[in-house]
């Protein structure tokens, strides 16, 4: 092989790893007593869930392996989560329950003032992932429904829901795997090599 084919694919196979791992950069955000830093909220709080017995507070924090859980305090509506970093974040989906009962949430996702993406989500005190996929948000919005039915199992009451473990910046399914992405540059790399061969 020649050095000038050689330097061609080692630098080919570095980008392709580069671009992988930056594909890859998934976070699941568990809070804390605080919240967390990556997002300032607007009608919400933050409880220990452990300490509800029973609730979908409790649900939810057992599920996630996480005490705290995000909650709209006074049955708020609507509840707001702001990215506070720089640019834009994909929310890929997060654990949701309804604290007390069942009821129909509207979760709304924001580019700036502009309404992007918005979904209905039937919520009952069974912990559920919210499988959103929603790319370039400044925030998302999560509102309480007219269909609240208390569930009579629980000593609570009230249109409360219970929120934790945001996924966010990780690639959606529709996009190749890093492991994909790096076959078939290889194939391109090879294909060229090929070509360059040929053409001498």
């Amino acid at each position: 092989m020649k050095k000038g084919h050689r330097n061609f694919l080692v630098y080919g196979v570095a980008i392709l790893l580069s671009v992988a791992a930056l594909s890859a950069q998934a976070t699941v955000i568990s809070f804390s007593a605080t919240g967390d830093s990556n997002f300032t909220t607007d009608g919400v709080n933050f409880l220990d869930g452990a300490s509800y017995q029973p609730s979908g507070y409790q649900n939810v924090a057992n599920v996630t392996g996480s005490d705290y859980v995000a909650f709209n305090p006074w049955e708020v509506t609507p509840s707001t989560f702001t990215w506070a970093n720089a640019g834009v974040f994909d929310l890929n989906g997060f654990t949701i329950a309804g604290a007390w009962g069942s009821q129909t949430l509207t979760i709304e996702g924001y580019y700036g003032g502009t309404l992007v993406d918005s979904l209905d989500l039937f919520v009952d005190t069974t912990p559920t992932f919210f499988n959103a996929e929603w790319a370039s948000l400044t925030s998302f919005v999560i509102h309480t429904g007219n269909d609240f039915v208390d569930d009579p199992q629980y000593y609570g009451g009230g249109q409360h829901w219970a929120v934790n473990d945001l996924v966010i910046n990780e690639q959606f399914a529709s996009v190749p795997e890093p492991a994909s992405i790096i076959l078939m540059g290889l194939g391109l790399i090879g294909l060229g090599f090929t070509r360059k061969r040929k053409a001498v």
